[in-house]
């Protein structure tokens, strides 16, 4: 049977994006996105994520967004597992694999700024290629 594995979030950047290098030369990039879940006037709930990036989603994050920014967020989650060392206790913890990244707008002083940017991975690939192929579905 086919899974899904799709995490998609619309939110702001928490701090600045964090910049480091694999063996190899690729970027890996780390920053937090926060999301806003409103339930009345008065009652929200705020979700806090850790997001990596790689290569040339990575150097994208790195160069166009910053802290505060408003951003679309696609990728997968992703488990990582590892024992403490001092306390011998298990422990988990979640990040999403960011494969689209797209600049919603700036945050500047309270003040929206900019127009939405996008970094489009999937060139070569065109609605109407996709529309052919969902009419031979039996369903």
């Amino acid at each position: 049977m086919l899974g899904i594995n799709k995490a998609i979030l619309i939110g702001h950047i928490g701090n600045d994006p964090s910049e480091r290098k694999t063996k190899n030369g690729e970027t890996v990039t780390n920053f937090t996105v926060a999301t806003t879940e409103y339930y009345s006037s008065t009652s929200r709930i705020v979700e806090w994520h850790n997001v990596v990036a790689f290569g040339r989603v990575g150097d994208y994050v790195l160069r166009n967004v910053h802290k505060g920014d408003a951003v679309y967020v696609e990728g997968c989650m992703r488990t990582q597992k590892w024992t403490d060392r001092k306390s011998g206790e298990k422990m988990k913890s979640f990040k999403i694999h960011a494969n689209r990244i797209t600049k919603l707008y700036a945050r500047k002083d309270d003040n929206l700024i900019g127009e939405p940017e996008q970094l489009n991975l999937d060139e070569g690939i065109l609605y109407d290629d996709l529309q052919e192929k969902e009419d031979d579905f039996p369903f």
